[in-house]
């Protein structure tokens, strides 16, 4: 990178080459500036602005691009659409198993409990209590029935 010296006749130091330094008019203040950038003029300046943006048409590729872009996030909108309502039907399917296996220990309940009730009612010292309290006598004689003679 050069550096530019502004003023010729200025009492600044600077490198002959040689590695020894020069100094010139030392006693008197320093006038002039290095400067690693040189100092543009504004001609030269309204002559570097960036000229206005223009309109352009998309071109195919891109709209090739932004349809590939669509297209994929379509697909994975959509697949985890497809997911989350998956997972709602399999959760209410779960609580639908929970609810009809309960109902399923309740009705096995209820059926031991009328299997136990109906081996009471039916016991056959049960069956003789009933049978005294409507009137009946229970037989001192025992009489068969034959179905081959029929008597």
């Amino acid at each position: 990178m050069a550096i530019q010296h502004l003023h010729a006749n200025s009492p600044t130091s600077f490198n002959n080459g040689d590695g020894k330094r020069d100094e010139k008019k030392r006693g008197k203040k320093r006038q002039g500036r290095l400067r690693l950038v040189p100092q543009l003029s504004f001609t030269e300046i309204s002559l570097l602005e960036v000229p206005a943006r223009t309109v352009r048409s998309i071109t195919a590729v891109e709209r090739e691009h932004k349809s590939f872009f669509v297209i994929c996030a379509s697909i994975a909108i959509t697949g985890l659409l497809a997911m989350f309502t998956l997972n709602i039907a399999l959760t209410e399917g779960a609580f639908k198993v929970k609810t009809l296996k309960l109902q399923v220990i309740e009705i096995n309940e209820l059926r031991q409990a009328a299997i136990t009730e109906v081996s009471m009612i039916s016991s056959p010292e049960r069956l003789a209590d009933s049978a005294q309290r409507l009137g009946m006598i229970p037989s001192t004689t025992p009489h068969f029935l034959s179905l081959e003679s029929g008597q």
